[in-house]
């Protein structure tokens, strides 16, 4: 999915993209993507927070618990709220295996025994 949004972000297919992108640059875009985060995403946060802040200082009742940026948040890929680790990690391992077919590598799965 971050393909789709670098892509959009540096106005280029995702094919151009790839094909032009070293893998250390889009590593480096990954990281600059956890900084400050490209595409539409930021934007739901920004307007999370002002729905959260508009919710709490006019609809919350006398009594009820304070609303919550998250309770404002999009949820567009239908994952749990709360997930179980272990089907976080089975997640991260099937995104890496994913990202390193895309790249040509091989995984190597010594480190986790798997």
């Amino acid at each position: 999915m971050f393909w789709f949004r670098l892509a959009a972000h540096l106005g280029m297919t995702v094919r151009e993209a790839q094909a032009r992108i070293t893998s250390p640059e889009f590593s480096e875009w990954i990281a600059y993507n956890r900084l400050d985060p490209i595409g539409s995403e930021r934007d739901d946060v920004r307007t999370a927070m002002l729905a959260t802040l508009i919710a709490n200082a006019w609809c919350r009742g006398k009594g009820q618990p304070p609303f919550h940026v998250d309770d404002f948040m999009p949820k567009w890929d239908n994952t749990p709220e709360r997930a179980d680790p272990a089907d976080i990690a089975l997640k991260m391992r099937q995104f890496a295996s994913q990202h390193n077919a895309l790249l040509g590598a091989k995984d190597d799965n010594r480190r986790t025994g798997r």
